[in-house]
């Protein structure tokens, strides 16, 4: 809003006057021009890329809504997006381990022993509505149960597993 109010003083201001005038560091500035003008209410008049001190913007006259209010929506700062995410995958993983550890605990506490191949295959039957899980996922999470002692291999058939109680 502040950025707008800049163009009541001139129809035609450039980037270092903005940022001077009013205040915002020009990374943040640069974010918000960007959105207005993504959402066309200032027309960027001279230079492309990114922002420098030279680079001009005039208000867009022309603009019409029918709309009595607007929403500007805000420019996200890339590098913080960047690291959100990151950080939401690495928990949706965590979740999902979880997920399959708990599955398969489930299966081998009702089953009591289990083969590999079937306990793979009932434990993507019961992750499918969820989501596709891989199965050197599921392997990670068997060998994460083994070590927890919930899950051992039994002695006669490598590839059986026995629930401990």
């Amino acid at each position: 809003m502040v950025i707008l109010l800049q163009f009541n003083a001139a129809p035609r201001l450039a980037f270092g006057i903005m940022c001077r005038a009013t205040g915002l560091p020009p990374a943040e500035a640069a974010r918000n021009i960007t959105a207005l003008c993504e959402a066309r209410l200032i027309i960027r008049t001279s230079g492309a890329g990114s922002f420098t001190e030279s680079n001009e913007f005039t208000i867009n006259d022309s603009y019409a809504s029918r709309r009595l209010k607007i929403k500007v929506p805000a420019a996200a700062d890339r590098g913080a997006v960047a690291a959100d995410t990151g950080a939401t995958y690495r928990r949706v993983d965590e979740d999902r381990k979880l997920f399959l550890q708990a599955t398969i605990v489930r299966l081998m506490k009702t089953r009591k022993r289990m083969k590999h191949e079937a306990l793979v295959s009932e434990v993507l039957g019961q992750a499918q509505g969820r989501f596709r899980p891989s199965i050197s996922l599921i392997k990670k999470c068997i060998e994460a149960l083994i070590d927890k002692e919930f899950v051992r291999r039994d002695e006669a058939e490598s590839d059986t597993y026995v629930y401990i109680t």
